[in-house]
């Protein structure tokens, strides 16, 4: 992923990754929006530590981030 950002000159600093699984801390280490989604409990602990947004959308067919305070200004989009 480094190698291919750097040749077609993509800023991973402004790049975002999605993830289920802790298997893939150095992809979410090197972006700058980190996004665990379902993540399984290992990853859950380390978004939770670093302060990354993480959804859960096993349960509903909306997405619902746990992370962070309910807006009830926040559109919600169907799946």
């Amino acid at each position: 992923m480094l190698r291919i950002a750097a040749e077609r000159g993509i800023d991973l600093t402004i790049s975002t990754a999605y993830s289920d699984s802790s298997n893939d801390l150095p992809m979410l280490n090197v972006v700058g929006n980190a996004v665990p989604v379902n993540p399984d409990a290992a990853l859950r602990r380390i978004a939770r530590r670093n302060g990354w947004p993480f959804v859960e959308c096993r349960r509903s067919r909306f997405w619902r981030d746990d992370s962070v305070p309910s807006n009830p200004n926040a559109a919600v989009g169907a799946g």
